[in-house]
């Protein structure tokens, strides 16, 4: 079997699923480029039993869907199967194979890019529906498992259900992006020895995705190894954008304003900011799309601490598109002119590459939230998780706006406000920084009412230097070591 890294809550749920002594419907999903047919294929594939994978073709006809399946059925049972017309005569196909298979060995039933195959007026789901709770639900050995990288229909249609298909899932698996210890596994898995900073540096730019990674070359730096895959001309990632968008989202176009008017925006902004700025109105359709885009992993969604819902903001976390944005668009009439490591030599010595890289470090933290809580002791604490900030409300008041960029709101009455800062040189914590954080800490009590304990961390990506300030107000200095450190 091919090596999987990292993957372990993953791995054991797929070892839960084909030693299971019943029939399992497993449902997969995450963004494109995620990993998610290299880690089934290489799970199953050399296990004892059947697997069967038929894949979808984006834009294909369902003649097209059909083929590929009858296909896939020939290619795992037999030959000389004819090509069926409807999903129902497929379905039918693929049960009969399933019993003619020798005893009671494990079947494997791999629907890769499910929400390609199922094109209008298929009636695959109805189809689909029918042989699970008519036939393969009794078949303790059979194993179905669907994927699709459009995770907001693989939500609607399999996940959230409301149809004959709703409630039947026995188990669900969202593939995330790499952490940062198993980018780092990963890495070193391809040759590439890099030390914490320079993974961050990869990391801020391209994110966790196995197969951006895969691209990175032994023996570069981080910035030569951004230089090569971003800002050479025809390279991955500075034309892969479009191709993302389009193959997650219909009318996609869409979707990208909303995450262009967040990149402009990048501390965040409401949804009447949002219908505001991309000349639509506050209804159902601008939500459906912010809730595409977060179930894809490119925005998250901040309820301020000690609001309600009404309140909530939208913020761009996907490291990729955060670089894209900032950086690859506005240079790609660069890339044919321009050696790429100078290109990327260049924007790294800008004035706007310090505030890139605060928002980016961010977006890494919040990803590694479980980390944090761990290098602050409190894995064993119950918290409430979240983030703060005040508006001034209007320019004539006395009291500064503030904003935390994460709180522990912990059962043991005990408030953990938390500063986070990117630095490439180990951090100074002056005069102004303490009252900085005594502002924050000042405004966040009087408009929380709070009576809580409030203790400070800081999150930095090189250690802290302690002085009186620090010791003042500081409890723990989380630092990028700590990101690393598994679970």
């Amino acid at each position: 079997m091919t090596e999987i890294i990292g993957r372990q809550v993953e791995v054991a749920t797929l070892n839960e699923v084909y030693n299971s002594n019943e029939a399992e419907f497993v449902a997969l999903y995450g963004r494109r480029r995620i990993g998610k047919t290299y880690l089934v294929r290489n799970f199953f594939k050399n296990r004892p039993g059947a697997f069967f994978h038929a894949t979808g073709l984006k834009d294909g006809s369902i003649k097209d869907q059909l083929s590929i399946f009858a296909a896939s059925l020939r290619n795992t049972f037999y030959s000389g199967m004819a090509i069926p017309s409807t999903w129902m005569e497929a379905f039918e196909l693929l049960t009969q194979a399933s019993k003619n298979f020798a005893g009671d060995q494990k079947i494997i039933i791999f629907l890769d890019e499910l929400p390609w195959m199922a094109t209008a007026r298929s009636r695959l789901l109805q189809a689909l529906d029918y042989y699970w709770n008519t036939q393969w639900v009794y078949e303790s050995n059979i194993k179905l498992l669907i994927c699709g990288s459009a995770a907001s229909w693989m939500l609607d249609n399999i996940v959230n259900a409301k149809g004959g298909l709703h409630n039947r899932l026995t188990r669900k698996i969202n593939l995330q992006p790499f952490s940062l210890s198993e980018t780092k596994e990963y890495l070193l898995y391809r040759g590439i020895k890099l030390n914490n900073e320079q993974i961050l540096d990869i990391y801020m730019a391209i994110g966790g995705v196995p197969y951006y990674l895969k691209e990175l070359k032994p023996g570069l730096s981080a910035k030569q190894n951004i230089s090569k895959v971003c800002f050479s001309s025809g390279s991955l990632l500075s034309t892969e954008y479009d191709n993302l968008l389009s193959s997650l989202f219909k009318h996609s176009e869409f979707h990208a304003e909303i995450l262009k008017i967040l990149a402009k925006n990048i501390g965040g902004i409401n949804k009447d900011e949002l219908a505001s700025l991309s000349n639509s109105s506050v209804g159902g359709r601008l939500t459906k799309r912010l809730d595409e885009l977060e179930s894809a992993g490119f925005i998250k969604k901040f309820i301020p601490y000690g609001k309600t819902v009404k309140y909530v903001y939208y913020k761009l976390i996907d490291e990729y598109t955060i670089f894209y944005l900032k950086w690859i668009v506005p240079n790609k009439n660069s890339l044919d002119n321009s050696p790429e490591n100078i290109i990327w030599e260049q924007l790294s010595l800008s004035a706007g590459y310090q505030a890139w890289s605060g928002y980016a470090f961010e977006a890494v933290c919040y990803k590694h939230v479980a980390s944090i809580k761990k290098a602050m002791h409190l894995e064993r604490i119950s918290a409430r998780v979240g983030n703060w900030r005040y508006i001034q409300k209007n320019k004539g008041t006395k009291q500064r706006g503030a904003q935390i960029d994460l709180i522990f709101d912990r059962i043991d009455k005990v408030i953990s406000l938390c500063e986070i800062k990117y630095c490439s040189a180990d951090f100074s914590f002056d005069k102004k920084i303490l009252q900085d954080l005594q502002h924050k800490q000042a405004v966040f009590v009087q408009e929380n009412k709070c009576d809580k304990q409030i203790f400070w961390c800081m999150i930095t990506s090189r250690p802290v230097k302690r002085n009186s300030y620090f010791d003042e107000i500081v409890m723990h200095n989380v630092v990028l070591d700590d990101l690393f450190k598994t679970l």
